[in-house]
This record gives C-alpha cells, structure tokens and sequence, in this order.
C-alpha cells in the first residue's frame, strides 16, 4: 500500500502524545518522518510524518475516517469540512409539512436513512462527465453507484440492500418513504377479529367480572368449546392481553374502578396522545395575560394613555404545537377568539375541531 505522510497536528490527534514526545522519538529514530513541502511562516521547513511508524491503534483510528484527503483524490464528506471538499456536505431539503406528519422518533429514523443514501443522491444526479472518482484510504476506487453504496454500507453499517431499498424508497416516495411504515393489523389478532363472541366473552369477564388478564385466558380456555364449537385451537394468551390493554382508558376504569373514578380521572376526556393526530386535526385556544404593564394607545373601551397589562388570546395545533392565530386584547372575549382563529384559517385552512379554553 501507499505509505502516507501525516502533520504532526494529525499524528497529535490519532495518539493523544505531546508535541515534544513526538519529536524526541523522531530523533531517535522510532518515528520516520521526512520535510515537508509547506513551509512555516518563519521560514522554516515542516516535517511530515510516516503513518506506518504510529502504533496499530492509531493506524487503524486514521483509516476509519471517511477518505483520505488530497491532491490524488477527492473526499467524500457528508458535513461541511474546510480540509475537505464539500461535494456532498448537504442534505437534500427536508420541509416543513414534511416533517410535521411524523414523529420525533420517525423524523431522527429518517434524516439518519437520509444522511446515509444523501451521497447517492448527489452522485446520480450529476451527469455521467462531472461525476468524480473516489478513493479511499485503503486504494480502493469509487467510480460508481454500486462501489459507492458498498463504501457507504462500511460507514454506516447497514448491508448495501439495504440502503438500496432506502434510496429506492427515497426515489418513489420522498421523504416519508424513509420512515418504517405500521402494519394496519399491527397488534390486532385475526382470530380475534373472526369470532365476535370469544372477543364479547373477553370483555364481559375483564370489563364486567374485573378478572385479571391471566383469568381471563384461562376462563377462554375452559369454555371455549361452548362459544365456538369449530375452534379446535385457541387464541394465544399474547394476542387475548394484547386486544384486552386495547381497551379505552375511561372504559376501563369505569368498568373496573367504579363511577367516582371516571368522573375524577376521565370527566371531560381530552385526548393528550399528540403522536396519534395529524396537523390541523385539533385546534386549541386559551387566554393568557402578559406579566407587563403598556400605555395603551390601541385598545378601545380603555382611555389613550391608560396603564394596561394587555391580554394573548392564542390558538395551538395541538399535534404539531405551533401556534397558529394570536390576537391582543385589553379584555380577552369570544371576540379575540374569533381574531385569532380568523388569522389562522387564513393562513392554515379550517381545522376539524377546535376546543375553546
């Protein structure tokens, strides 16, 4: 292989050694180095560094970096560097209405998928002529698609199908094709689904009788027959906890907890499992006043001049948690609401609720 010559800044870098530990081994021999071409701004001469003098760590820490730099080749970088060249240093755009679909789980699963395939993006959409060639540290050259996914695959670790079947999910769907799709059945049980009364026979011991989940499945098992006389093969005990955890939570405590629990935990039942929305689903507004006090001389019913702590009427999405509409008031009223939402539609279209605070 090709021996490469490093600055002592790098060789500092690679093993943690002082400026001065460095130089005395190169003295004594236990590092080969030779002068550098760049010169200092005194005047004096550089040394540069053999790598194959450091020790295996170090090597091995040097050649784990994407690619080595310089005039020979061209590094491939997916973050701006200033040693380096910047062919690949940005993402494609990701929008905002894009990443307002999804969670923060999904949105960190996506960009993760789109910062790996973000190389083959850019290398496909150049030109047959201005693609460039790599080479990595190692000697091996990248001159295609395929050579550049097997080099990406190293980097980030998934095998190269697998970024293929990202990047062709990327090519079809965009952004969201990154993100891993839920199953419509996803915990749902089949057998469940196909006999209505084992599905009745479940909730009238849980929900009526308040057996445990484990009584529950074992009652199914004893009576089975009786309720299904075709069904020679139960349901498992994961698929019968699974449908009954499935429950509604207001049902399930008014069932099993009595009604004085519902009222206190359940009444009214706002839904906070922000996740399961879309944007413009649910619209929330409330009053708020500012912790200031202003001289009006904007608001009516109130005299010019007058000392006012002026009041935020506001009105959040509650899955993306933008807030959508504002008005400001000396006095907040079913009027300021209708201001703020008038701003909003206007600006985001008609929600399909909206709870007023």
């Amino acid at each position: 292989m090709e021996q490469h010559w490093i600055t002592i800044r790098v060789v500092i870098d690679l093993t943690g050694w002082h400026p001065q530990y460095v130089r005395r081994l190169a003295r004594e021999g236990q590092l080969q180095h030779r002068p550098s071409k760049s010169v200092r701004s005194s005047g004096r001469a550089q040394r540069e560094y053999a790598l194959s003098s450091l020790p295996v760590e170090a090597q091995l820490k040097f050649l784990k970096q994407p690619l080595l730099s310089g005039p020979a080749c061209t590094a491939l970088a997916l973050r701006p560097d200033p040693n380096q060249s910047n062919l690949f240093a940005s993402l494609p755009e990701v929008t905002g209405p894009e990443r307002l679909n999804f969670s923060a789980r999904q949105n960190a699963q996506a960009l993760k998928r789109l910062e790996a395939i973000a190389p083959l993006v850019e290398f496909r959409s150049r030109s047959q002529r201005s693609r460039p060639t790599f080479r990595t540290v190692g000697g091996v050259a990248v001159r295609s698609m395929n050579s550049l996914a097997g080099y990406l695959a190293d980097q980030h670790h998934p095998s190269p199908r697998t970024l293929w079947n990202w990047y062709g999910q990327y090519r079809k769907l965009g952004y969201a094709g990154l993100v891993d799709r839920v199953r419509s059945d996803k915990g749902k049980s089949r057998f469940l689904k196909a006999h209505p009364a084992v599905r009745a026979f479940l909730e009238n011991k849980y929900l009526g009788e308040r057996l445990s989940i484990r009584l529950v499945y074992q009652a199914l098992l004893r009576d089975l027959r009786s309720l299904e006389p075709e069904c020679t093969r139960p349901p498992s005990y994961s698929a019968v906890r699974s449908y009954l955890q499935q429950v509604p939570k207001p049902l399930l405590i008014l069932s099993r907890e009595g009604e004085r629990q519902f009222q206190e935990r359940c009444e009214p039942y706002l839904l906070t499992d922000f996740e399961s929305l879309v944007p413009n689903q649910i619209w929330v507004s409330d009053h708020g006043q500012h912790d200031v006090w202003v001289r009006n001389d904007l608001f009516s019913g109130v005299s010019t001049n007058a000392a006012v702590r002026p009041w935020l009427t506001a009105i959040i999405d509650m899955r993306s948690r933008k807030i959508v509409g504002t008005a400001w008031s000396a006095s907040p009223s079913s009027h300021t609401i209708s201001s703020a939402l008038r701003v909003a539609i206007a600006d985001f279209g008609i929600p399909q609720i909206l709870l007023c605070g």
